[in-house]
């Protein structure tokens, strides 16, 4: 502090007397005290912190004339104390400020460490992946929750699947007893029952379990029975002379022969030749007549004519062959004509077929081969692809048919077809799914038809017989 002196403030050249002093006012004017009076003032002044000339009328950040204050958003932050790197301010009761720690200030603040508050989808995706039991809900596999039924069960027991499966229409259960069965059935085994024809004495007995008994022969009279490997041969060991009709009888009101009674006598004129035609499978029996005496019959003088019928007559009470003059072409022709035949033996098809006439439906045409379905509208292509074009009853062109065109269709028999050649025989054969064709091996699709429509004969040959059974897949 520097020292004032009376002599320092204002002097006058002459001093007006020696207690006072002259003094300027400030305002242009001046005033007159003396020393006591003037330290008197100045340190009541100084006493009342009023004598400093800064706090007269203080103006700027702190303002006021007796007491400061600090104007209202005066204080810059370059004014405030220094600070360290965080927050300012207190944790517990009213008190000065106080450096707050990270932690402190994430209390205050409710909030966590680490949070963000300008999180992406990204990053709120991890975040909440990151938890257990919130994996990711994916677009696929929401699609794949959408095609699974409401109560879908991924844990199904195996009665539980055995029941829903045969729940269905012709699922029924295939149990061991049955599959047991199965496997002592052959392959193309068929439940077939056997039944005497024609009114004579019948050789087949009624059917016992699976046991169709048929009655034994055992030579009569004069007669030998002979067992060969395949058939049985009656020989007549009598002491009658062969070749003459010892007798021939008529059966009262009937007119027919009694075949117990028949015999062949000596045709006379008349040369029986029996050839053995082993080549093409048959017996030939040739009957050479020569002209004679009289007329009408073998003997009598009249030659055969090709294509005239013979039969036994018993009218003359002979027991001669004659010939009627009937010919062949306008009595018997075929099968078909005969309301009752027999064919007293086995009939060999020779790598041939049974058929029927029909008509292929109009715009339909087969090659010979393609198998056909019977239907209002004529016979169109067979496939497995549904039940509309493969159940019902097949047939086989055995030509090329136009549509519209009638036609040989085989019931059965044997077809050439080198799409088997690498099959084995006795393998099954299917109906196919593209029209007309048939497969080795058995479709695999929804809706489609198995079906078996014959076998396998040979690496050549595939014999057709199309069953009446068919399995419709789910």
């Amino acid at each position: 502090m520097v020292d004032v002196t009376i002599d320092d403030l204002n002097p006058k050249a002459t001093p007006v007397d020696a207690d006072q002093i002259e003094l300027d006012d400030g305002v242009g004017g001046s005033f007159k005290t003396t020393k006591a009076q003037l330290l008197a003032g100045i340190q009541a002044e100084v006493d009342l912190n009023t004598a400093k000339v800064t706090n007269a009328n203080h103006t700027g950040e702190v303002q006021g004339s007796q007491a400061l204050t600090i104007t209202n958003g005066a204080v810059t932050n370059a004014k405030l104390a220094n600070m360290n790197p965080g927050f300012k301010g207190r944790q517990s009761i009213p008190g000065s400020p106080e450096d707050l720690t990270v932690a402190q200030a994430q209390t205050l603040l409710n909030v966590e460490d680490g949070s963000q508050a300008n999180q992406n989808d990204a990053e709120i995706k991890a975040q909440y992946e990151a938890n257990a039991n919130t994996n990711a809900f994916t677009d696929a596999e929401q699609s794949k929750l959408t095609g699974i039924e409401a109560g879908a069960e991924v844990n199904q027991t195996d009665a539980e699947v055995k029941a829903q499966y045969e729940a269905n229409a012709n699922t029924n259960a295939f149990t061991d007893a049955e599959q047991t069965k199965l496997g002592t059935v052959d392959s193309g085994a068929q439940n077939n029952t056997n039944s005497n024809a024609g009114g004579g004495a019948g050789l087949v007995q009624a059917k016992v379990g699976s046991d169709t008994p048929i009655k034994s022969l055992t030579a009569g009279t004069d007669i030998q029975l002979i067992e060969n490997a395949d058939d049985v041969s009656i020989n007549y060991v009598g002491s009658g002379a062969p070749g003459t009709v010892n007798e021939v009888t008529k059966d009262g009101a009937n007119n027919s022969v009694n075949r117990a009674t028949l015999e062949f006598r000596d045709t006379g004129d008349a040369t029986v030749t029996v050839t053995d035609d082993a080549g093409n499978d048959r017996t030939i029996i040739s009957i050479d007549a020569t002209a004679g005496a009289g007329g009408g019959g073998v003997g009598k003088g009249d030659p055969f004519v090709v294509g005239e019928l013979l039969q036994v007559e018993s009218a003359a009470g002979d027991g001669t062959i004659e010939t009627t003059g009937v010919q062949i072409g306008s009595l018997l022709q075929n099968v078909a004509d005969d309301l009752t035949p027999e064919l007293g033996g086995p009939l060999g098809l020779k790598a041939q077929s049974v058929y029927q006439d029909h008509t292929a439906a109009a715009g339909v045409s087969f090659v010979s081969g393609e198998v056909g379905l019977l239907t209002d509208a004529g016979v169109v292509k067979a496939n497995a692809t549904s039940a509309a074009t493969g159940v019902g009853r097949l047939v086989t062109a055995l030509d090329s048919i136009a549509g519209g065109a009638s036609g040989r269709f085989a019931l059965s028999g044997y077809f050439l077809n080198a799409d088997f050649s690498g099959s084995s025989g006795g393998d099954p054969v299917y109906l196919d799914t593209v029209d007309g064709d048939l497969t080795p091996t058995a479709p695999t699709g929804s809706g489609n038809i198995v079906r078996i429509v014959g076998y396998v004969e040979s690496a050549s040959f595939i014999y057709i017989d199309p069953g009446y059974d068919w399995l419709e897949l789910a």
